[in-house]
């Protein structure tokens, strides 16, 4: 019995699989907790993403890119391609909904998606009517 204890606690544990740091926890847009190995970077996090929308709600918009990656305790700090994952942060995954993507914005037009007027007036004292 002394052996089988002496050989279990020799033996090291196979560090192959493990990783050392905290995980990062991204909250996805449908509220689902994903736990991201902080070894990864950007583009890994991005394809664990595009792999959890493949069909379902909201995996139109994963598709063709419109959707933002935050900091759960910064929100004005949005992830981005040259971004790294720091070890035990939490994130927020939020879809971009509003306009189509085609629609771009420009000073030709009403800001309101319902309106989308071109008919223009230079308001008094600067800005624009619609």
């Amino acid at each position: 019995m002394v052996i089988e204890i002496q050989n279990s606690i020799t033996k090291a544990p196979d560090i192959r699989w493990t990783f050392f740091q905290d995980p990062v926890i991204l909250e996805d847009a449908l509220g689902r907790k994903i736990p991201v190995p902080s070894e990864y970077d950007f583009s890994l996090l991005d394809a664990i993403i595009k792999c959890k929308f493949q069909e379902g709600p909201g995996a139109t918009h994963v598709a063709i890119n419109n959707y933002e990656i935050m900091d759960a305790r910064n929100r004005v700090h949005i992830l981005s391609t040259n971004s790294q994952l720091k070890p035990g942060s939490t994130l927020i995954m939020a879809i971009l909904l509003g306009m189509p993507p085609s629609v771009v914005l420009t000073n030709e037009r009403c800001p309101s998606p319902e309106c989308r007027s071109g008919n223009i007036k230079k308001a008094c004292g600067g800005g624009r009517l619609w």
